[in-house]
């Protein structure tokens, strides 16, 4: 295994306990998602990554709006895997409400 693939299983075992400790919505549990997006992001699982992000974003701006800071990590890594992915558009608009102006 590589240090990369490593750092996902160990991200993955914590969200895990993350999830069962303080649910899938927490916003904890989502920044252990998002680290592991960006991990995904590197090692070439860019849906893997987009999924992830996704989900970190719908949680952080529940719980702490969409103009905070604690959206940018996740919404670029969501623009950089769908950009990749040849999603130009959606990556544009992802950037449109979460990045511009920032």
């Amino acid at each position: 295994m590589s240090e990369s693939q490593d750092a996902i299983a160990l991200l993955e075992r914590a969200l895990s306990i993350n999830r069962s400790k303080l649910g899938s919505r927490h916003h904890e549990t989502a920044t252990v998602e998002s680290n592991q997006a960006n991990l995904l992001l590197g090692a070439g699982k860019w849906d893997d990554a987009a999924r992830l992000s996704r989900n970190v974003l719908s949680v952080f701006e529940e719980t702490f709006g969409k103009e905070s800071p604690r959206v940018e990590i996740p919404a670029m890594i969501l623009v950089q895997a769908l950009r990749v992915s040849g999603k130009t558009e959606a990556a544009n608009e992802v950037e449109r409400r979460y990045l511009s102006g920032r």
